[in-house]
């Protein structure tokens, strides 16, 4: 009988625990079995000297020489072997890696720590033991590629949806480990960030949105990559939503940001180029400057209503349109800033957009003028161009389907406190018809988050003031009393008899 000496594997044949060690420092152990292949010994070999034969990048990344070729299987094999003696780190760059993304070979090498857990997964098993796993863990590279790799499966495979709230928030915590743990490794970053664009995690899960803003807003203003930007920047759209006016205020980074997503914008309408990353960028911007002064500020600093001008005058897609005129709807709910609104090409193109054929494109175009029409001091000297705009918000509204109508571009607000002004104004009968439509779109359509908003910003005593003003068109007091029945429908609990004496 012969015996060989095996590193690391499980023998048949195992002598005392005082067992040598080979010639590369590896506890080895005793096993009636065939000899190692050469392709073992040699892989062995070039992993200890690894850092010898390889030459060294800029970034500190190792690379091996350019005329060496791995064919597939011996890549495979190459990976496996460093998984499992634990010599992969980040200074390795992606020499080795074979057709499938190396995060998820990794994960499935027999004998990893971690193949059992996420065989568990997807296999029904506990979610629960793969977290236990990832805490009892170091944030070492194989591990992090194992955490992008089951997020994003978890998200291509619909599991999300079946996983306590618990344990998604610890995905996403562990993604932006990730991201910050390992600033230089670009695949690992990509893996992460397309992790999170990919799932509602960033929607639905509790964890520190303004901590994970901040580190993504300083991360996109430092990688010109094009495709992580695209990945970067639909992030920041998604968390930007989550965000308070007041934490969006204190953000460092919101300035460096919008400057760097117009920049983004101005590229692409100068070049002429319609593509995923103008939309994912454009978004962005409207959702960072929802709510937000601070945001809307440095939108005008930064030259962004002469570039949103120009990327009208470029593109005439509705979902380039419909994102453009949201975000100025949020520079126009802004006093101190709708003036800037107030100029001739602006003017120009919002009016002309008002009688798009595209439901969202008219809607967003009448709010910025409803908006301003408001504001009476913005119109001392040219009344009569105020008076113009009122009569064309009216005849497209009036053109508008029934308010319960879809719309491509899914309307959502922070707050519905921007409407009251709007809904009080009796002797505008235009602006307030706006209003009462907008409140009531996003009403029937989420019923269960706008009624209960209009109750906690107390906005229902404005909709019984209008259903009882004398001064109030039929058309906008049947609008009001749509709302209240929604509001009843979905609120058939809800007790407050002082409320234009409401039966519930």
């Amino acid at each position: 009988m012969v015996h060989f000496l095996h590193p690391g594997h499980t023998p048949r044949n195992i002598v005392p625990p005082e067992a040598q060690k080979d010639a590369l420092g590896c506890c080895v152990v005793q096993e009636e079995a065939s000899p190692y292949t050469l392709v073992n010994i040699c892989l062995n070999v070039l992993i200890a000297n690894l850092e010898k034969l390889c030459s060294e990048r800029p970034d500190g990344t190792l690379c091996l020489p350019e005329h060496w070729s791995f064919p597939q299987e011996v890549a495979d094999r190459f990976l496996r072997v460093m998984t499992w003696q634990g010599c992969w780190r980040s200074q390795y760059e992606s020499d080795f890696r074979s057709s499938e993304p190396i995060q998820e070979q990794i994960m499935f090498y027999e004998g990893s720590p971690l193949q059992a857990i996420h065989r568990d997964i997807f296999n029904g098993g506990d979610h629960a033991c793969y977290f236990k796993g990832m805490r009892n863990h170091p944030l070492d590279l194989p591990v992090q590629f194992t955490a992008s790799a089951c997020a994003l499966n978890l998200t291509r495979q619909g599991l999300a949806k079946g996983m306590p709230v618990r344990l998604l928030s610890e995905v996403t915590c562990l993604l932006f480990k990730a991201l910050k743990n390992f600033p230089h490794y670009q695949q690992l970053q990509k893996n992460c960030l397309l992790s999170l664009t990919n799932s509602r995690i960033l929607v639905d899960v509790p964890f520190d949105r303004f901590d994970a803003a901040k580190f993504v807003m300083r991360w996109l203003c430092k990688h010109e990559n094009p495709k992580m930007q695209t990945m970067a920047v639909s992030v920041t759209s998604i968390l930007a939503l989550q965000l308070s006016p007041e934490q969006m205020a204190q953000l460092e980074e919101l300035f460096m940001a919008v400057k760097e997503l117009l920049a983004i914008v101005k590229q692409k309408t100068t070049k002429n180029l319609d593509d995923v990353t103008l939309l994912f960028t454009l978004k962005a911007l409207w959702n960072l400057t929802d709510g937000s002064p601070a945001a809307c500020k440095h939108f005008i600093e930064n030259q962004g209503l002469e570039i949103f001008i120009q990327v009208l005058e470029t593109f005439s897609e509705s979902a380039i349109q419909s994102k453009v005129l949201g975000l100025l709807n949020n520079i126009a709910e802004i006093r101190e800033l709708s003036s800037k609104l107030v100029t001739e090409d602006a003017l120009k193109h919002i009016n002309s957009l008002l009688c798009s054929r595209e439901m969202e494109v008219s809607y967003f175009a009448a709010g910025i003028i409803a908006h301003l029409t408001s504001d009476r001091q913005l119109w001392i000297s040219r009344d009569f161009q105020r008076r113009a705009l009122l009569q064309d918000l009216h005849a497209a509204i009036q053109n508008w389907p029934s308010s319960s109508c879809k719309m491509t571009a899914l309307v959502t607000y922070r707050s519905l406190k921007t409407f009251f002004p709007l809904l009080g104004n009796f002797s505008q009968p235009e602006v307030q018809l706006w209003a009462l439509w907008a409140v009531c779109h996003v009403c029937s359509k989420n019923p269960s988050k706008y009624c209960k908003m209009l109750v906690e910003e107390e906005g229902l005593q404005l909709l019984c003031d209008i259903q009882e003003h004398s001064e109030a068109t039929p058309q906008a007091q049947q609008i009001a009393a749509s709302i209240l029945n929604d509001f009843r429908m979905h609120f058939m609990n809800y007790q407050r008899p002082t409320l234009c004496q409401m039966p519930f």
